[in-house]
């Protein structure tokens, strides 16, 4: 028995030495494209893992990251919650490639970001062209605010484009949230952030279209809403006083005008009745001390 200890000792510690080792030997592995992955099978689970180069268009720490290479994106479920991996730098990822609703994912990844930039600019779409083939992909995307909310996890603004309803939503799960930038509703804005349509909706999602939105600043206003657009009864009350305030003044100054010339009218026909007597007493040869008193 005293034998098989150091035995069993001995088996542990390379079995521990293995398993460390793993996150290390899969980045040693041969990377597959994006573009050739995403043409395997996508309806059934692949037991070996893959190693793939991309950039980071996407970060939720302990939950997600994207990558993007050429015109191909992948969504990678990881717990990676280091502070380490940034937008926009090249990386490496290893995971288990699978399918959710016909799209390639990676499950179980393991991200090494080489800390060398490699921006990838967003892509202008469309609503129609969002909704079609443009999963997992860094878009930009115009259409007027219908409503803004704070939940829990995110800030959440529901958007109008080409008579239809998106959302882009900013998660802040992992830390205390900033204010909520507070967006005019009418005002148009353009957003830039990954696209979710329903098919592929990791989060489980019931919106037709989702933007997942980096950071606060990936939505901004592009023109303000029109006046009549404005719902605020606040913001409406404050022109409207000014405009009573206003017509209340001219009003009082006619008003003061219109006084002061009858007064002026009614002397002038007292003096020109006056006038009319002195004339008329003249000329009925009446005696001047008459007429001067």
């Amino acid at each position: 028995m005293k034998r098989l200890i150091p035995a069993f000792a001995i088996i542990f510690a390379w079995g521990f030495a293995a398993w460390a080792a793993l996150p290390a030997r899969a980045h040693t592995l041969p990377v597959t494209s994006i573009e050739k992955l995403s043409t395997g099978p996508r309806e059934r689970d692949l037991t070996q893992r893959v190693r793939i180069h991309g950039t980071i268009t996407y970060y939720e720490p302990g939950r997600a990251v994207v990558l993007e290479d050429g015109s191909r994106s992948v969504w990678i479920a990881t717990t990676t919650a280091s502070g380490d991996l940034r937008i926009n730098d090249a990386a490496d990822a290893t995971g288990f490639p699978g399918a959710q609703s016909g799209l390639l994912t990676l499950t179980d990844g393991e991200i090494r970001d080489s800390k060398v930039q490699a921006v990838v600019p967003a892509q202008p779409v469309t609503l129609q062209q969002l909704a079609s083939n443009n999963f997992f992909a860094l878009v930009t995307i115009e259409g007027e605010v219908v409503a803004g909310v704070r939940e829990a996890t995110h800030d959440e603004y529901v958007l109008s484009s080409e008579g239809e309803l998106f959302r882009a939503v900013y998660s802040h799960l992992n830390g205390a949230a900033a204010p909520m930038k507070q967006i005019a509703t009418g005002s148009r804005v353009r957003v830039t952030g990954i696209c979710l349509p329903q098919s592929s909706n990791p989060t489980g999602s019931q919106a037709s279209v989702e933007i997942l939105l980096r950071a606060p600043d990936d939505i901004a206003i592009v023109a303000k809403p029109p006046l009549l657009a404005i719902r605020s009864p606040s913001v409406l009350f404050i022109p409207v006083l000014i405009a009573v305030i206003a017509l209340g003044a001219w009003g009082w100054v006619l008003r003061t005008k219109l006084r002061r010339q009858a007064a002026k009218l009614t002397m002038m026909a007292y003096l020109e009745q006056r006038r009319g007597r002195i004339l008329a007493d003249i000329n009925s040869s009446k005696p001047l001390v008459e007429i001067i008193e």
